[in-house]
């Protein structure tokens, strides 16, 4: 193999590896959006999650309340029916 050849053959594998480098740069320019447009779309999804928490909590504390609510009247009622029973069977009217 004579020098021209060599040089030609040299120039055709760089040129190879340039477009080898070209196409790994668009590569990793596409890559390096969809990480982070995944980035992104994965804050957005933790940021409805924890709103979604917070209600559930919210709801949960509401429904807590209600059934305090609801205890205490059941209890009162209890309370209510035995007062009166004594009441009458003490003679009071």
């Amino acid at each position: 193999m004579n020098e021209d050849e060599y040089l030609k053959t040299i120039l055709e594998n760089q040129k190879d590896h340039d477009e080898r480098i070209r196409s790994l740069e668009k590569n990793e320019a596409v890559m390096y959006k969809t990480v982070k447009d995944l980035c992104t779309d994965m804050h957005e999804l933790v940021r409805k999650v924890d709103k979604l928490i917070e209600k559930i909590g919210v709801n949960e504390n509401e429904d807590a309340d209600k059934w305090k609510k609801f205890t205490w009247k059941v209890f009162e009622l209890i309370l209510a029916v035995i007062i009166s029973y004594l009441a009458l069977t003490v003679g009071l009217k």
